[in-house]
């Protein structure tokens, strides 16, 4: 009878390491699903703070662009004024496809 007994005890404890196992894999896919939800949420906000970025320059874009320099001013002036620098950088960037 004592071989059961040893037997029992043993299955008993096999049991009790995989119950503990277990419970380890359980807080571990917890903490997973907590830090994918946190990834998810910060992807949202990323998401839509680009999109007001981009609502901000195309807005920044037409407020530069209601401001006029000459007109006649000669080539090498116009490249190296920074708001026509600014607003050909935006055109580049507005454009669609991007």
């Amino acid at each position: 009878m004592g071989g059961i007994d040893g037997l029992i005890n043993e299955i008993a404890a096999s049991a009790n390491e995989q119950a503990v196992a277990l419970s380890q894999v359980n807080t571990a896919v917890n903490q997973l699903d907590q830090v994918t939800q946190r990834n998810a949420a910060m992807v949202h906000q990323s998401t839509e703070s680009t999109r007001t970025l981009r609502i901000e320059a195309a807005d920044l874009f037409n407020r530069v662009g209601a401001f006029r320099t000459g007109g006649t001013e000669p080539a090498a002036a116009v490249s190296d004024n920074p708001v026509h620098a600014a607003r050909a950088r935006l055109t580049a960037f507005a454009r669609p496809g991007r």
